[in-house]
């Protein structure tokens, strides 16, 4: 029995997976019906990420003697070279790394994204980094992304924008583990692995783990964001401009769930594969263009939130009216698109809004309170 940790697709439209099994990194190949062509074992360590190069081989960040781990092969998963960095330390002696992402790029170069962290009994200290190595697997720089105390971040994925920089999604959390807040990150980088700016999202339970870039240079996030009312997760896909403002965001709510990766489909579309907490199992989402998996594309929670919106369907007025603080709510079409948006100054519970101006059609309100994101779906007639 194994875990996989990453795909990719293939040229001849099958698969090739990374993962571990029995504590050993473990490279398999499938077919276009997922069917094993051939399965190898990378020696001793975890398989984090896998991506394809130009020589039909495949490259591997795999963790090994808690040190992070490049390893190259052939296209049949015979191992060509392997290597292993060090970071420079900020965290003492007793730091150690985990790589979590990797790309091979347009040039050919490998980028692998991680972290090295000390941990104590009651707190955590933890830097992320982006390494760039040559084809043959020599470094050629290192970039560290200090976290700032109290809080630790953590890099999960990497995606090459157009201008050849970088966008590197993650997570940020107080160091104290009695803590328990999460906000996702974004960092954006030059082509230098420099630091351009840094952005934590507004939700403190979420957090953030696969991200791919189109050609236009916008970005696409999957993860997971914790409802602190009734104790659930839900994947999540969110769309966000080159800058880093948000465009749109799904919530994927069948089950209790978080999405762990994503990748383009050949329709325009995405799919996404997580895990399903209620069946213990594989939760695999499939979307078009403007993340619906539905034919309303946003999905509304089905579970009692302490908001009720009121006349709905309505004709113009409605009243939104909540049990907790509401800072800010955004009203969305079945098509993703902003129709408008405001923020709540004062300590309001009750207010109304005038859908008088719009058309007739079915709309999704974003609600943002103290007590997460809540969506809700408005018949307008």
């Amino acid at each position: 029995m194994g875990y996989d940790h990453a795909f990719h697709q293939t040229p001849d439209g099958g698969f090739i997976i990374c993962g571990i099994r029995d504590q050993n990194i473990l490279l398999i190949r499938t077919d276009i019906k997922g069917d094993t062509v051939w399965e190898k074992i990378l020696g001793a360590g975890y398989g984090n990420a896998v991506d394809i190069t130009p020589d039909d081989g495949f490259i591997i960040a795999a963790e090994k003697n808690l040190k992070s781990v490049l390893i190259k092969t052939d296209s049949l998963g015979t191992i060509q070279w392997s290597k292993t960095f060090s970071f420079p330390n900020t965290l003492g002696p007793g730091s150690y790394s985990t790589p979590t992402n990797l790309i091979c790029s347009y040039d050919g170069n490998f980028y692998m994204t991680g972290h090295c962290h000390e941990d104590s009994i009651t707190t955590m200290f933890q830097d992320s980094y982006l390494l760039k190595t040559s084809f043959l697997g020599d470094s050629l720089w290192t970039k560290i992304y200090l976290s700032t105390p109290p809080f630790v971040s953590e890099i999960n994925s990497l995606a090459q924008l157009p201008d050849n920089g970088f966008i590197l999604a993650g997570v940020c959390w107080h160091g104290q583990f009695s803590i328990t807040s999460y906000y996702g990150l974004l960092i954006r980088t030059n082509s230098m692995g420099e630091q351009l700016w840094k952005k934590l999202t507004y939700d403190s339970t979420s957090q953030f783990n696969s991200v791919i870039s189109n050609s236009s240079g916008d970005f696409f996030i999957t993860g997971g964001n914790y409802n602190e009312i009734n104790f659930q997760e839900s994947g999540i896909l969110e769309h966000f401009k080159m800058n880093g403002d948000s465009s749109w965001i799904r919530h994927y709510k069948t089950t209790n769930n978080y999405l762990n990766s994503v990748s383009s489909c050949s329709d325009g579309g995405f799919i996404m594969c997580g895990y399903d907490y209620d069946n213990f199992g594989i939760f695999l989402v499939k979307t078009d263009s403007t993340g619906s998996a539905n034919p309303y594309g946003i999905e509304e929670q089905k579970y009692p939130d302490g908001i009720s919106v009121f006349p709905n369907p309505t004709s113009g007025l409605i009243s939104i009216k909540s049990e907790f603080k509401i800072d800010s709510y955004e009203l969305f079409s079945v098509t993703g698109i902003s129709i408008l948006k405001e923020g709540i100054l004062n300590d309001r519970h009750l207010f109304t809004m005038d859908l008088g101006g719009i058309p007739s059609s079915i709309y999704f309100l974003k609600v943002f309170s103290e007590k997460g994101v809540i969506v809700k779906k408005i018949i307008r007639r």
